[in-house]
C-alpha cells in the first residue's frame, strides 16, 4: 500500500540550506566544551475544567541551575490559572504566580476561524508568559525548551524583553531549498564529531555529542558559544546529545494524566454542591471525551 509513498520520500533531494531569517551560508564549527553557569527553564500545564465561559488549568514551572556539571539549585513554582470569558475580553489570573492579564476575545493573532479566541489557547499562552517571567532577570545564561520565535504578537513581545536567554528546540520545521528537512540537508554535509552549523547570526543546528543521532535547533545571539556550554551537559546515555538540565526541567514541570485527574477530583470535592452546575456547563464541550472513553473501552474488550 505504501510503495509509491516510500519511493517518493526516497527520491526527495536534500537541497541547500536556508534560514527562516533569509538566505544563509551555513558553516560548521567544531564544538569545544566550555563549563559555565546555566539555568534551564521549562513548564507544564493541564486543563482541569473547561466550559464555554471558564477554564481552570494547573501550571508548573521548573528552573534548574547548573555550575559546570554540578546542579546547585532547583526552583519549582506551581498553581492554578483561571481563565474567564467576559464579553469582549478574556481575563486570566493566577494568585500563586501573581499573574493577571486581559486579552481581546477577538484577537486575530490568537483566534482560529470565525469563533472567539479559545480559552485553551489563552491558557497555553499564559503558561508561556509565566515561563518567560521565571526566566527573566537572571544573572547567568538561561536555556528554555523551544525556539525564540513567538507564535503570536504576545509571545514575540515577551521574548523580546528577555536578555541572556537561548532556546533549544527538540524539533524543527526548518526546511531546505527543496522543501525537505533542513536537518537532513545538514547531516548530508556534516563533518564527524560534535558541531554547530550556523545558519545566521541567531539560528543554528547543533549536534552536541559526537555519538548522538539527534540534531537540534538552537536560537541565540551567540549560537556557537552557547553550544559549547550546552555540550558539557549533553552526555546522558538516556538521551545522548540533549542537555540533561532540560531533561530534568521537563521531568519536574510535567503534569501527568494521573496527577491531572487527582487535581480535578480535588477541585470537584472543594466545589461541593456547586459542582452540579459546573458539570452542566462543562457538558457543552465534553462530548468528544465521552466518545474517546467509549472507544478505549472497546479496545479493552
Amino acid at each position: 500500500m505504501f510503495e509509491k509513498v516510500l519511493a517518493a520520500l526516497a527520491a526527495r533531494p536534500s537541497g541547500t540550506l536556508r534560514s527562516p531569517y533569509g538566505t544563509a551560508h551555513p558553516a560548521f564549527t567544531p564544538i569545544e566544551r566550555t563549563a559555565s553557569t546555566l539555568v534551564f527553564v521549562d513548564g507544564g500545564n493541564a486543563v482541569l475544567y473547561e466550559s464555554p465561559e471558564a477554564l481552570l488549568a494547573y501550571i508548573r514551572v521548573a528552573a534548574i541551575r547548573y555550575e559546570g556539571r554540578k546542579r546547585t539549585a532547583i526552583e519549582r513554582r506551581e498553581g492554578a490559572l483561571l481563565v474567564l470569558h467576559e464579553g469582549e475580553t478574556i481575563r486570566a489570573t493566577s494568585e500563586e504566580f501573581g499573574f493577571a492579564e486581559t486579552f481581546d476575545a477577538n484577537d486575530t493573532s490568537l483566534r482560529m476561524g470565525a469563533d472567539d479566541v479559545a480559552l485553551a489557547t489563552v491558557a497555553q499562552l499564559c503558561r508561556f508568559l509565566i515561563e518567560c517571567r521565571v526566566a527573566a532577570n537572571r544573572a547567568c545564561l538561561v536555556i528554555r525548551d523551544g525556539t525564540l520565535q513567538g507564535l503570536n504578537e504576545h509571545e514575540e513581545k515577551a521574548l523580546s524583553q528577555l536578555d541572556n536567554v537561548a532556546g533549544l528546540a527538540k524539533t524543527t520545521t526548518l526546511r531546505s531549498s527543496t522543501g525537505a528537512s533542513a536537518t537532513s540537508a545538514v547531516l548530508a554535509r556534516a563533518p564527524g564529531g560534535a558541531w554547530c552549523c550556523t545558519l545566521d547570526e541567531r539560528c543554528a543546528l547543533v549536534k552536541l555529542h559526537p555519538r548522538s543521532d539527534y540534531v537540534f535547533r538552537l536560537d541565540s545571539d551567540a549560537p556557537t558559544v552557547v553550544a559549547n556550554k550546552l555540550a558539557v551537559l549533553a552526555d546522558d546515555p538516556a538521551f545522548l546529545g540533549y542537555p540533561y538540565g532540560l531533561i530534568e526541567a521537563d521531568r519536574l514541570a510535567r503534569i501527568s494524566h494521573q496527577e491531572a485527574r487527582l487535581l480535578r477530583l480535588r477541585f470537584q470535592a472543594e466545589a461541593g454542591s456547586a459542582w452540579r452546575a459546573l458539570a452542566e456547563r462543562e457538558r457543552a464541550l465534553d462530548a468528544h471525551s465521552i466518545l474517546d472513553a467509549l472507544a478505549n473501552r472497546k479496545r479493552l474488550k
